[in-house]
């Protein structure tokens, strides 16, 4: 994280800060409404501003305080060749809301390490870190050298590591397989060595891995915790209690979102997310607000690995699916036993790899040594031969690597009940597929704006081209609405973003008012058909529109609301899903989405408690 970033982080919890308790939370959604991730910092700073002295082992910070009550404990700016202790400074490494860090030069002992000095607020996650990261020595774990008082300042003496960090090297693109299993199994390592320990890490996260030169290295011990034996939580250094969130919510085990007590198996579930990470270039739980994340990860599977790397084996599908199990009885219960299934299928790649293999599975160079090069010959022009029969026979529309953009409706009846109705129907639909990857509404949004357009303009065709072309996307959906005496006649295509031509279009008629959904719902399942999808997995993935509301106005109420939700007017959005609720009480998305609503709003009251209960 930036300097930048870090200084808005600061800026904001500090502001918080002089408000008093009762209005914290409420101030901090507000403030920070179209960045839920500048949220989540502040509130977990914030978080530990009310940790009590009484859970902290050593009254370490304390005694350092007494030295000098004037004393300022993370220093604003140390010059390049100043020398503090036995440290002369190189330079500033970060800093932000938890403090600053700089590279420095031991003159003792003649090696580079890294210093860091906290801020007032983090005191005591400062020190916990220091205890926990210290009890460990691991290659695949970054090393504690002290916790050491430099002129009166507490600073933590630590192994400065030259490199970048994992989620730096992912925001570039995936990685490949085999080092993508060589990374997870370093990983496992340490957190085999962390929970022998008693450690368990609770934000295990690409941005707490550095890559170097001799491999993966875990850092950032920060929410750690201590624990007399796997399992078995240490009251004196558990800082947060049951009920209290703490972590980066992509990364988060179920029981963690929860609130519930952890114990090692919160690692294994966020090193299997990790994994997917790295394997398929993207999170596997992912929302446009924390709460939606967090939805995802507790309801959601996470896609599977095939729709973003097609290659992935079957027992590399197997092993992210254990270690993302919801229920941690049904996880691995080591991470030992991870590390070993991750071992043996980098064992089996290896020895599968050399040569390559025939169709049949036989490694193509034995046929090459016994019967020459002609034979070889003869099976790639076989092999040719065959995939051409393939591809002329069907060749699907578009693949499981294609994104799609959803235009707005086009309707034609003068009705206003179909107004932004129909789109949302249509994407609850779209989105049950596997196959399918839905351009986020956020995303059009934003790209709109970059247009210089208002984001709540209509994505009409020719709108929609435009932002296919500027996010890669490769075809959009249309859609239409148009009466026929008593009757409607609905209309989807498929329509190729650079060329304009149809790539799929499906036509179905509804006989009244009340039957338009479920129209909608059948002509959804056979233009995924048409896309690619298969047979089977539209079948599989295809419950009926009335499965989410059979009621048009509900319906609308609901894409009113969420089409508040999108402005950042969750207030607004109030009303509309109460509405929604109304109309159909049995609407299980519209409850959801106005648990959300509160909890944006920082009303984490009976409302929210009982609208997320009933969805």
């Amino acid at each position: 994280m930036d300097a930048d970033r870090w200084s808005r982080i600061e800026e904001c919890y500090h502001a918080a800060l002089d408000r008093p308790p009762a209005q914290r939370a409420e101030f901090v959604a507000r403030l920070c409404a179209h960045d839920p991730e500048l949220r989540r910092e502040v509130e977990s700073l914030l978080a530990h501003e009310g940790e009590a002295d009484a859970l902290l082992e050593s009254p370490v910070w304390h005694q350092v305080a007494s030295m000098d009550a004037t004393m300022t404990l993370a220093p604003s700016a140390f010059a390049a060749g100043t020398t503090v202790g036995q440290y002369r400074i190189v330079g500033k490494l970060g800093e932000g809301g938890m403090g600053v860090v700089y590279r420095a030069q031991d003159l003792k002992l003649g090696r580079g390490v890294a210093l860091k000095f906290p801020t007032e607020s983090m005191f005591r996650r400062f020190e916990r870190e220091a205890r926990a990261a210290a009890a460990l020595n691991h290659p695949h774990i970054c090393t504690i050298y002290g916790l050491e008082d430099l002129g009166g300042r507490p600073a933590i003496v630590m192994e400065f590591l030259e490199g970048e960090t994992l989620a730096a090297r992912l925001a570039k693109s995936p990685l490949p397989l085999d080092q993508s299993l060589a990374l997870a199994i370093q990983i496992a390592e340490a957190l085999v060595e962390a929970h022998r320990c008693g450690v368990v890490h609770r934000d295990l996260k690409p941005a707490n891995i550095m890559l170097t030169r001799s491999g993966a290295k875990v850092l950032d011990f920060g929410l750690a915790k201590m624990e007399s034996a796997v399992g078995e939580p240490r009251g004196d250094a558990t800082v947060t209690g049951k009920g209290t969130i703490l972590g980066t919510p992509n990364y988060m085990s179920p029981e963690q979102a929860r609130g519930f007590d952890v114990d090692a198996r919160t690692d294994i579930f966020s090193l299997g997310v990790t994994l997917y990470e790295m394997a398929a270039g993207r999170r596997p739980f992912e929302g446009g607000t924390v709460s939606d994340t967090l939805a995802a990860l507790l309801e959601k599977q996470a896609p599977p690995l095939a729709r973003y790397l097609p290659q992935a084996p079957d027992e590399l599908q197997r092993i992210i699916d254990k270690a993302l199990e919801k229920n941690r009885e049904e996880r691995y219960q080591s991470a030992k036993d991870l590390q070993l299934d991750l071992e043996k299928l980098k064992r089996t790649i290896a020895r599968s790899t050399p040569g390559g293999t025939t169709p049949g599975g036989a490694p193509a160079a034995r046929i090459v040594r016994r019967y020459g090069r002609p034979a070889m010959a003869l099976l790639a022009l076989a092999g040719a031969s065959i995939a051409v029969f393939a591809y002329l026979r069907h060749t699907p529309a578009l693949t499981d690597k294609d994104a799609i953009l959803l235009a707005d409706f086009v309707n034609t009846t003068g009705d206003p009940v179909f107004d932004d109705t129909l789109k949302q129907g249509l994407a609850a639909q779209l989105e049950q597929s596997p196959f399918l990857d839905i351009l986020p509404e956020e995303t059009v949004r934003e790209t709109l704006g970059f247009m210089g357009r208002s984001p709540d303009e209509r994505v009409t065709n020719a709108i929609g081209r435009q932002i296919c072309q500027r996010q890669g996307v490769k075809a959009l959906i249309e859609g239409s609405i148009a009466a026929l005496g008593s009757h409607y006649v609905l209309t989807l295509a498929a329509v190729n973003a650079a060329t304009g031509a149809d790539i799929a279009r499906v036509q179905s008629e509804a006989e009244a008012k009340e039957r338009v959904l479920r129209a909608l719902g059948g002509s959804a399942a056979e233009l995924r058909r048409k896309l690619g999808e298969s047979l089977s997995s539209v079948r599989k993935y295809d419950a009926p529109m009335v499965a989410t509301t059979a009621s048009l106005e509900a319906l609308q109420a609901y894409s009113l609301g969420m089409r508040s939700t999108l402005a950042l007017d969750t207030r607004r959005a109030v009303p509309y899903l109460k509405r929604a609720i109304e109309l159909d009480p049995t609407f299980a998305e519209a409850f959801r989405a106005l648990a959300n609503a509160y909890f944006n709003q920082g009303q984490h009251g009976q409302e929210m408690i009982e609208a997320a209960r009933k969805a």
